[in-house]
């Protein structure tokens, strides 16, 4: 999951856009349901969605996401929420 397509395109992943989330609590509730196995965030979810800036900072980030590769432009994380079934 993420703004743009390149990495999923990039890393032969299926692409699912990142919704537009007030907090990073409306993104796990918007992803709950169907949750992609990573998000990437960068400086194009920086641009377009401000409100989950804090997820830049691997550090301060939610229990439910696990930083797999960090650097000050790009964290990518699996995303480690249970599948609906």
């Amino acid at each position: 999951m993420s703004v743009r397509a390149q990495i999923a395109t990039m890393s032969r992943r299926r692409w699912k856009s990142m919704p537009g989330a007030d907090s990073i609590d409306d993104l796990e509730r918007r992803i709950r349901d169907q949750p992609p196995d990573y998000l990437v965030y960068d400086r194009w979810a920086r641009r377009y969605i401000p409100q989950i800036r804090a997820l830049a900072d691997p550090a301060g980030s939610p229990p439910w996401l696990r930083a797999v590769y960090a650097s000050p432009l790009i964290v990518v994380y699996r995303v480690e929420l249970e599948r609906a079934r």
